[in-house]
């Protein structure tokens, strides 16, 4: 029965806050760097000899060249003097670019001196991301505009199946929401859960983003691994304001999940009152079953959800 499983059921995966992104889906956010080594040399960069004395794109242990030292600790004359004469696109052990490390940083001057001198936009690190996808990360929005203005490509996916917009999403990020949407990024992919930008919005209980992505037309309906739609996990979750919202843009009340569970289900066996009623006003189909022959109404009885239960009986449901 549903009861036994609830606890089971893990709605809400994709909640990530700014300060806790995986370590291992970022590792360019942090990148490993003799910045201390190199500050004391940084003064005599711009000889011609120091430049054939170092090897202008010799890399120390942590893959790092005197260009990507140069942006890590933000000196933008050292990337000056140094751009036109090194790889651009030389990647450390992380497979992180000069690009992608400033991108991180937020280091707007020095993003756009490597934009200007063609550094590779689209080049991905070991986890699959890019520079467009590690800014958006951050909500570092000016570099994000110009990443999307020398046409980067905005739908490109990291190891786990997310883009920039998904990434924006979780970082919570509603500026770079916006701007990912009016330059036409795609809505609609889904990362390896499954889920698109939209169901990680409804997840992680933000209505603003949610309210963003339909009006941009976002799909309301795409199910994740499980089946299950931005409506079920909002409705699963309690989180009525989102409930409203898919709703009144016309979300399907009745898709069942891999179980056969529907929203209904979901938020009646939970005890939420107020999505129960939003649903039963919205015509919610009262009486489908799950694959083990489960009704709200069933569920809502074995799970002491005795007010829901009430509600249900008076609405039709059987």
């Amino acid at each position: 029965m549903l009861k036994s499983s609830l606890n089971s059921i893990n709605f809400g995966s994709k909640i990530v806050s700014q300060s806790n992104l995986s370590q291992n889906r970022q590792s360019h956010l942090k990148p490993e760097t003799s910045a201390d080594t190199f500050t004391s040399t940084q003064n005599t960069i711009s000889t011609p000899t120091f430049k054939g004395l170092l090897g202008i794109n010799k890399q120390d242990k942590d893959g790092l060249t005197v260009l990507m030292q140069a942006v890590t600790i933000g000196n933008k004359e050292i990337v000056e003097q140094l751009i036109a004469g090194v790889d651009l696109n030389i990647q450390d052990k992380n497979g992180s670019t000069a690009l992608m490390i400033a991108a991180a940083k937020g280091n707007n001057e020095i993003v756009d001196q490597l934009i200007k001198a063609k550094a590779d936009l689209n080049i991905q690190d070991k986890g699959g991301d890019t520079a467009l996808l590690a800014a958006a990360a951050k909500g570092n929005n000016k570099i994000v505009e110009k990443l999307i203005k020398a046409k980067a490509d905005l739908n490109i996916e990291n190891n786990f199946g997310d883009t920039a917009l998904i990434w924006a999403v979780l970082g919570g990020n509603n500026e770079t929401v916006d701007q990912l949407i009016k330059a036409k990024a795609d809505l609609n992919i889904q990362d390896k859960g499954g889920y698109t930008a939209l169901l990680a919005a409804a997840s992680n209980y933000n209505d603003e983003m949610v309210e963003q992505l339909i009006k941009a037309k976002a799909d309301l309906n795409i199910e994740d691994k499980n089946g299950r739609t931005a409506l079920m996990h909002a409705g699963a979750c309690g989180y009525d304001k989102i409930v409203e919202q898919l709703i009144e843009a016309g979300a399907d009340l009745n898709i069942q999940d891999k179980d056969g569970n529907t929203a209904l289900i979901f938020a009646g066996a939970r005890g939420h009152n107020k999505i129960v009623e939003q649903l039963i006003k919205a015509k919610a189909d009262l009486n489908i079953q799950s694959k083990n022959g489960s009704t709200a109404l069933m569920l809502a009885d074995e799970n002491g959800q005795n007010e829901i239960a009430d509600k249900l009986r008076k609405a039709g449901a059987k």
